[in-house]
Order: C-alpha cells, then sequence, then structure tokens
C-alpha cells in the first residue's frame, strides 16, 4: 500500500480503513496494486466537484453529454463526506489505469464486495471505482438521521452509530 492510499485511509471510518487494508493485502498477494484515489471529502469540496460541468446556475455545460460533470452529489449527498466511502484506481507500473474495462477492477469489487463494501458498479448510473459501507444507513444517500448525527457532532457521531453495527456481515 502506497503513502498516499495510508494517509486517504487514515482520515476514514477506522472500520472502513481496516477493512480495506485486507482487501489490499489480498490484492497483493495477487500482484495488483490499487490506490484510494478519494476518501474522505469535505461538504465544500463535494459543492466544488458537483459544479465541474456545470453552470454557475447548476445546469449542465454541456445538456447532451454531460461532459466534466465528475458527480450528481453535492455537500452532504455523499457517502465520502462522512468517511464511509472511497474510490480506487488500479496502478500499473506505477501508473493509474482509469479504463473501467481494465480487470483489476473487476476483481478489486470482488474481494471488496466479500468484505462488506457496496460497489457503485451496480447502481443504476455505475460508478466502478466507488466503494462504501453505510449500514445501517440506507445504500443510496445519506440520510436525514445521519446528516442530524454529523451536524450533532461531526465524523463522530456518525463513526459512533456505524460502530454499533460493526458486526456487518462479511
Amino acid at each position: 500500500m502506497d503513502a498516499i492510499t495510508k494517509q486517504r485511509i487514515a482520515a476514514l471510518w477506522p472500520e472502513l480503513a481496516r477493512r480495506w487494508v485486507k482487501v489490499d493485502d489480498k490484492l497483493v498477494s495477487m500482484g495488483i496494486t490499487v490506490r484510494v484515489d478519494q476518501g474522505l471529502r469535505t461538504w465544500s469540496e463535494q459543492d466544488a466537484d458537483w459544479l465541474k460541468g456545470r453552470n454557475p446556475d447548476g445546469s449542465y455545460i454541456d445538456p447532451v453529454h454531460h461532459t466534466g460533470v465528475v458527480t450528481n452529489a453535492k455537500g452532504g449527498q455523499s457517502w465520502h463526506n462522512y468517511g464511509l466511502a472511497l474510490d480506487f484506481v488500479p496502478m500499473l507500473n506505477g501508473h493509474p489505469q482509469w479504463n473501467r474495462a481494465f480487470p483489476w477492477y473487476a476483481i478489486t469489487i470482488g474481494i471488496a464486495e466479500g468484505w462488506g463494501f457496496i460497489s457503485g458498479s451496480k447502481w443504476a448510473n455505475p460508478d466502478f471505482p466507488h466503494l462504501q459501507i453505510t449500514a445501517p444507513f440506507p445504500e443510496a444517500e445519506p440520510d436525514d438521521y445521519c446528516k442530524a448525527l454529523w451536524h450533532g457532532g461531526g465524523d463522530a457521531a456518525v463513526w459512533a452509530e456505524m460502530n454499533k453495527y460493526r458486526s456487518i456481515p462479511l
């Protein structure tokens, strides 16, 4: 695991980070290297990403292809904002492999799902590098209860709720 990944997972819910280490260990044993490309994202960083590919009013710069759009989630609507999600990219000879057809994506997703991660690759609008652990909260996006916890105590409050459910099936 490279230093960039270690730094990024250190900011995530500790149980998610622990499970990612297990996923990474298995991948390394198979000769596969991946990097965590995104981890915890602040609400303001999320809003900035949401604006990419959009006009200031939120409409698409390219209304046909949505070129340049990074996310459909505003601040508070992404599990990244709570330290409960990560995005990964396979690395080949030190270079990121962004083509989702690269076979290490499917291998990584399969191993991660075995450790209780939910993969965005299976969503109606697939997000191949996205992995999350969110039970007991809804899979789709943070609900009002999660947001209220966060507003009352930040990531620590959300993580305390998550810790009640550490026995998420593996």
